[in-house]
């Protein structure tokens, strides 16, 4: 069974490539440290944009300048940045989430304590009363 990987693995492996040196063994070791076949990292790599997906035998080489005439311009197709911010947003939603949710838990872990110390003056004030 596959590793989940999430957003943030994803978004390392992608960094991790484009820092490498050697491409094609930082696949291998990326594999090996993800728990995942070369070719889910190859696909990871495409979606993020890291390599471009490989063509098929029956798609044929086009001369540079007609590929250049049939390049979609920048305004038809979601740039890179335009994805990256989006992964940033969501990122910081992600950690937002987390955030509140780490409040939340040291809210009610303060309201327990505050219980508490309720408690022990009660108890200490009727120790005190049964003393005196």
């Amino acid at each position: 069974m596959p590793a989940k990987l999430t957003r943030q693995d994803k978004l390392d492996i992608c960094k991790s490539y484009r820092e490498a040196k050697s491409k094609d063994a930082q696949i291998g070791i990326m594999s090996d440290l993800y728990l995942v076949t070369r070719e889910e990292i190859r696909q990871i790599l495409m979606d993020g944009g890291e390599i471009k997906k490989p063509r098929t035998r029956r798609e044929p080489v086009k001369p540079k300048q007609e590929a250049a005439k049939e390049q979609p311009k920048p305004t038809e197709e979601k740039s890179r940045p335009g994805r990256l911010m989006q992964e940033m947003i969501l990122q910081a939603q992600d950690l937002l989430k987390t955030t509140e949710n780490e409040i939340e838990k040291l809210q009610r872990e303060l309201r327990e304590a505050e219980q508490d110390k309720k408690d022990l003056e009660t108890f200490l004030k009727s120790f005190g009363e049964e003393a005196g």
